[in-house]
């Protein structure tokens, strides 16, 4: 991993042979030697603190799914972001893939349970780095605008890369049992490849349940057999289900998964060969 974690036994030794230093310091009347212990002390107990929050990013760092590192899932986990102001009541995802293009639409209807929201927050994770500036990328605030007429375009949070954080605002701020429905289209050129491939579907919201999720998976091309679902525990994922194609629309092959009551905070990786 990194020299913090590779000299672990360091720190930990160091706490240790730093604290006998500050009490004999103490026993002695040394003030030197009790301070210099003390310093020790206190910077190896830092040291170990590190440690252990670098040994959980490695964790999250290192996401598997049959053989295949899942990088879009890896970077996401590093800046992941849990919206607490809001509850969504139906969540629809709907990825369209042709040749290595991918097409991504989410749908979120809810309320707020605040006193004050001013949009949600997505997050945008693929394998290959897209600059932000041209991303292909638009929103709607429904409620205000049911027919599409003004285009928001979202604003990146914090720094651009693999993952990036873009913010949806509503048309005026959100109050307290205020119902919303918000629509993001995002257009991700060249992400997508021939073989095994996946895609992953994040709700990272903190108030439970989500009463209706539903994930849609179009192929205007080559068509893989099946789609195997995996749910994310704990960094470990876990195969559920396998989906065959449910749907033809117009020039499309669809598979479908849809669940009701859902955990608002969970992460779902669609694996498929095609």
């Amino acid at each position: 991993m990194t020299n913090i974690i590779d000299n672990k036994y360091f720190a930990f030794y160091s706490s240790f042979f730093g604290l006998i230093l500050g009490i004999l310091g103490l026993i002695q009347s040394n003030n030197i030697l009790a301070i210099v212990g003390s310093i020790i002390f206190t910077l190896a107990i830092f040291f170990i603190i590190l440690y252990f929050i670098e040994k959980r990013k490695f964790k999250y760092l290192n996401m598997e799914i049959e053989n295949r590192r899942i990088e879009s899932l890896n970077f996401a986990n590093l800046r992941r972001l849990t919206n607490k102001s809001l509850l969504i009541k139906k969540a629809y995802h709907k990825y369209v893939i042709k040749n290595s293009d991918l097409k991504i639409t989410f749908l979120y209807d809810g309320q707020c349970l605040t006193g004050s929201e001013t949009g949600i927050v997505f997050s945008i994770d693929s394998d290959i780095f897209i600059p932000y500036d041209i991303l292909d990328i638009i929103g709607y605030d429904l409620i205000n605008d049911s027919k599409k007429q003004n285009p928001i375009k979202p604003k990146l949070l914090g720094k651009d890369g693999n993952s990036k954080k873009v913010k949806l605002f509503f048309f005026e701020p959100l109050f307290k049992n205020k119902e919303f429905s918000i629509l993001l289209k995002i257009n991700l050129h060249g992400c997508m490849n021939f073989g095994h491939d996946y895609i992953t579907a994040t709700l990272s919201f903190h108030n439970n349940p989500i009463s209706e999720l539903k994930t849609k998976i179009c192929f205007i091309d080559k068509l893989p057999k099946q789609i195997d679902v995996y749910k994310v525990k704990d960094t470990k994922p876990v195969r559920v289900k396998s989906l065959k194609y449910e749907e033809k629309e117009k020039n499309k092959i669809c598979f479908i998964d849809k669940y009701n009551n859902v955990d608002a905070q969970q992460t779902i990786v669609y694996s498929f060969n095609r």
